[in-house]
C-alpha cells in the first residue's frame, strides 16, 4: 500500500510541476513568439535565458552509457545573485500552449472523410528515442531499485515510449493564402516579425488541422507564388504596389470558392504603397474577393505613428469578414494571433 501511495504523489508531484512550467512558460510567450533564433533554423530547440531552479532530468549520453540521471549543477563556494541556466526549450513546449490558446475561425463544416492527425495513445516497452515517456521511465526505475532495495540505476528495462497512432478527424475544409510583403520599407526588424507571425501560425494549423493546404505569395512591385522555404527565407527589395498580391491572392480564393472551400487570406506589410491610386484598387480588389472567402486578414506592422495611406484606406471596408490588426513591436505579434484565433486568452 506504501508503495502505490508513493507512485500516486510521485504522478501528482509530476503533473504539478508540467502545469507550473506551462504557467511560466506562457509568461514569456509574447517575447518568445518574436525570438528570432526560433524561426528559419533547423534546430529543434530554443535557447532561452532567465533564473531558474535545475530539477533533475533524463538526458541520453551515447550508445555505451545510455541514459543517465542529470542532476544539478555543481560549484564551489556560495554566490549572492541568481544564475541565468540556459535550458533547451523543444518548441513543442510553446506549441502545446499555444495550440489551447488558438483554433480556426468556423468558416465552413467538416467535409469529406476528415485529416490524419496524430494522437498519442499509451506507453510501450519499445519506440523511437524522440517519444521517450520520462516520467514513466523514472517511475519503472523507482519501482524496480525499491523492490531489489538497490541504488537508484537506469536500465534498458525501465525505458518506457510514448506510441503514438493516427486516427481520422472531421477538419474544416479551408485554404489559406499567406501574403508577405518583402519590399524595400520592410526592413530587417519588420522581415523578423512577419516570419514570426507565420511561422507560429502555419505550425498550429498542420498540428491542429493536419495537410490543410496554404498558399504562399511575397510582393514587391510584382507577386509571385513560391514555395514554403522562400517564403520564410527570401529577401527582396524596390518598390510596393500591393494591388499585384491581392490579385493573385483573389485567383486562388475564386479557385477555393469554385471547389467548395473556404479561403483565408491573411497579408502582412507595412503599409507603405505606391500611391493613393493603389491603395484605392487594393480596397476594390478586397471587396470584390470578401464574397468568395471567408476571411481576409490585413496585419499592418506600424512601430510609430498612424496607420500607413493603405490601412486607412482599407479601414473603409465594413465586412465582418475583413480584420484589420496592427503589429507595433515584437510583443504584439502573439496579440494580433490572438486577436485571429484566439479562444481564451490568459497569457
Amino acid at each position: 500500500m506504501e508503495d502505490y501511495f508513493l507512485e500516486r504523489s510521485a504522478e501528482r508531484d509530476a503533473v504539478r510541476h508540467e502545469e507550473r512550467v506551462r504557467a511560466a512558460l506562457s509568461g514569456y510567450l509574447r517575447e518568445l513568439v518574436a525570438e528570432e533564433a526560433i524561426v528559419g533554423g533547423d534546430e529543434h530547440t530554443l535557447r532561452v535565458a532567465y533564473p531558474v531552479l535545475r530539477e533533475r532530468r533524463l538526458r541520453f549520453a551515447d550508445s555505451a552509457r545510455g541514459l543517465i540521471l542529470e542532476g544539478p549543477g555543481h560549484g564551489s563556494g556560495a554566490g549572492d545573485a541568481p544564475g541565468d541556466s540556459v535550458l533547451d526549450w523543444l518548441r513543442e513546449e510553446i506549441a502545446q500552449v499555444l495550440d489551447r490558446r488558438w483554433r480556426l475561425p468556423d468558416l465552413a463544416r467538416p467535409g469529406g472523410q476528415g485529416v490524419q492527425r496524430a494522437e498519442a495513445e499509451g506507453i510501450s516497452r519499445v519506440g523511437n528515442w524522440a517519444c521517450i515517456a520520462r516520467r514513466e521511465t523514472m517511475l519503472a526505475a523507482l519501482r524496480r531499485a525499491r523492490a531489489k532495495g538497490a541504488p537508484l540505476t537506469l536500465a534498458d528495462e525501465d525505458l518506457r515510449f510514448r506510441s503514438v497512432t493516427s486516427r481520422r478527424a472531421p477538419a474544416p475544409d479551408i485554404r489559406i493564402v499567406a501574403l508577405r510583403d518583402v519590399s524595400g520599407s520592410m526592413g530587417d526588424e519588420k522581415k523578423q516579425l512577419c516570419r514570426s507571425f507565420f511561422y507560429w501560425l502555419t505550425g498550429f494549423v498542420r498540428r491542429q488541422y493536419g495537410p490543410l493546404e496554404i498558399i504562399y505569395i511575397i510582393h514587391h512591385t510584382e507577386a509571385q507564388r513560391v514555395s514554403e522555404d522562400e517564403f520564410f527565407r527570401r529577401a527582396e527589395s524596390g518598390g510596393t504596389k500591393v494591388s499585384a498580391a491581392y490579385r493573385l491572392a483573389a485567383e486562388y480564393g475564386a479557385q477555393s470558392h469554385g471547389r467548395g472551400q473556404q479561403a483565408i487570406v491573411l497579408h502582412f506589410t507595412d503599409g507603405d504603397n505606391w500611391g493613393d491610386a493603389d491603395n484605392r484598387l487594393a480596397r476594390d480588389l478586397v471587396q470584390g474577393m470578401l464574397p468568395l472567402i471567408g476571411l481576409f486578414a490585413y496585419v499592418e506592422v506600424r512601430p510609430h505613428g498612424r496607420p500607413s495611406g493603405l490601412g486607412s484606406t482599407l479601414a473603409e471596408i465594413a465586412d465582418p469578414r475583413f480584420r484589420s490588426l496592427r503589429v507595433t513591436d515584437r510583443q504584439s505579434v502573439l496579440g494580433a494571433l490572438d486577436e485571429l484565433f484566439g479562444i481564451d486568452v490568459t497569457g
